[in-house]
């Protein structure tokens, strides 16, 4: 059987692709990742499949030496590998808790990154990456800095990764949603009320459509109208035009 390994898997936006990924009807073990091995239960309740819960904190050093391990002892057929762990703040940077920015940089950027170096010798032709971006990714966010950065760079890196595995047969996709309404991380941020949340979608759409794109060989699904939006303006205007229509729309 082959293997589908999501992150960030405990609820939200992975909770929804572990689920829609079950029901495309492929024979997947799935393995998941997350902090909350009761919560990656949950999960696997909705999934009808075999599951392996592997409880790694992305933000602590010790997960790739784990990960590798597990890897090199097992040898799997990797057909999906969904990178969706991440966490955000809505602040100024200068504000930030002491240590804070260095943990979403590496769980938002640097983990993602090297899960894929650590799977990809487990993948051949018909398998999948997702990366889960972000339409922050396509914008530099003021109270946003680290989140967006990370965003922008897991980006670049899944569109120029895209170019040079395509040859191999496998597809690499950005997933890049605007905000999603139901799930825990717009309370993780700490957000305050003048944000404009008007235009989200709840995850299950998010995590159809971003598998959907992924069957397709998408490079970027931005799913919605709204996120369409925002990456068809963020390629045609300049900055300070964008920065302006933001901080009017207060997204």
């Amino acid at each position: 059987m082959k293997v589908a390994i999501i992150t960030g898997a405990s609820g939200g936006l992975g909770k929804a692709l572990a689920k829609s990924l079950s029901e495309t009807g492929e024979a997947l073990e799935f393995w998941l990742l997350g902090r909350d091995k009761e919560k990656l239960e949950n999960t696997a309740q909705k999934l009808g499949t075999k599951v392996r819960f592997l409880t790694l904190d992305l933000a602590d050093a010790s997960w790739e030496q784990t990960m590798q391990h597990i890897l090199q002892s097992e040898k799997p057929q990797i057909a999906w590998l969904i990178n969706n762990a991440g966490f955000g703040y809505f602040g100024n940077f200068s504000e930030e808790p002491r240590g804070h920015a260095g943990r979403m940089a590496d769980v938002d950027f640097a983990a993602p990154i090297r899960l894929c170096a650590l799977c990809l010798p487990y993948m051949a032709a018909g398998s999948h990456i997702v990366n889960v971006c972000s339409v922050a990714g396509f914008l530099p966010l003021p109270q946003m800095a680290v989140y967006s950065g990370a965003k922008a760079g897991l980006l670049h890196f899944t569109q120029a990764l895209a170019a040079e595995l395509k040859p191999n047969g496998i597809s690499v996709t950005a997933l890049c949603p605007y905000w999603i309404g139901d799930t825990g991380f717009i309370p993780s941020l700490g957000t305050k009320p003048h944000l404009n949340l008007w235009g989200t979608l709840p995850a299950e759409e998010v995590a159809r459509r971003g598998i959907l794109g992924a069957r397709k060989g998408e490079t970027i699904v931005t799913p919605g109208w709204l996120a369409t939006i925002c990456r068809i303006g963020t390629s045609l205007l300049p900055l300070p035009v964008l920065l302006k229509i933001r901080d009017i729309w207060k997204a």
